[in-house]
């Protein structure tokens, strides 16, 4: 069964060409990480069409189609803390970003902030931190361990909503979380309504290349809309 509250895509997400050419259509296929419980198994699962376009205009990779994310994230089940290597990685990633762009008492903001795994590096002592995770259970999950995490997807209100109550953020981070988000304009607008004027921006997604040249082929699912070509 195709899910019905899908909307189909004919504009180039980041410079809005309708020039779109499919490259690889994988037909329908259930949500990511949408496993069914048992009592479900006898239950029609809803699919979605896994095509994958590219924009003749600017070479952006991204889905045909979007699935809302109200469907998509509010019940979420991958957790950043149960990877063996992430925890690592984010430890270096918070000194990093910390020591090169966070002055004394300023704002790390995380998008998609997830169980907080990466939040929880930072040294709380110098700098602030704050989470935005639309997957209910997990932001009750992070802020249970002490992260401060809101229920909410990070949009223009949320933003201004943050910075009336903190201030402005010395550090915006979004890892492995733009390719999930459809309006890439309507993020941007949040970050500059949140983001200090020295602030910085730091996001981490897929490489299409890397994809390629290194696993054999793109890995896609319904819970990216893009992918990033350069």
């Amino acid at each position: 069964m195709t899910g019905a509250s899908a909307t189909g895509r004919s504009s180039c997400r980041i410079c809005r060409s309708t020039e779109l050419t499919l490259i690889l259509d994988l037909g329908a296929q259930p949500l990511a990480n949408s496993f069914l419980r048992p009592e479900a198994l006898g239950e029609v699962e809803a699919t979605y069409p896994l095509e994958l376009c590219r924009c003749d205009g600017c070479g952006h990779l991204q889905l045909s189609i979007t699935v809302p994310p109200e469907i998509m994230f509010r019940d979420y089940l991958y957790v950043s803390g149960t990877s063996d290597t992430i925890p690592v990685h984010f430890a270096r990633y918070a000194e990093d970003v910390a020591q090169r762009y966070v002055p004394q008492d300023g704002l790390v903001v995380e998008i998609g902030s997830n169980d907080g795994t990466l939040l929880r590096a930072f040294d709380r002592t110098r700098v602030r931190i704050l989470g935005v995770e639309p997957a209910r259970n997990i932001a009750a999950t992070a802020n249970a361990a002490g992260i401060p995490t809101l229920d909410e997807f990070f949009n223009e209100k949320i933003a201004r909503d943050i910075l009336a109550k903190h201030g402005e953020a010395s550090a915006i981070i979004g890892n492995n979380v733009v390719a999930h988000i459809d309006d890439l304009h309507g993020l941007m607008r949040a970050v500059s309504a949140l983001l200090a004027p020295q602030g910085i921006l730091v996001v981490e997604f897929p490489y299409v290349v890397d994809l390629l040249e290194k696993t054999g082929g793109p890995r896609r699912s319904s819970g990216h809309a893009e992918a990033s070509l350069v």
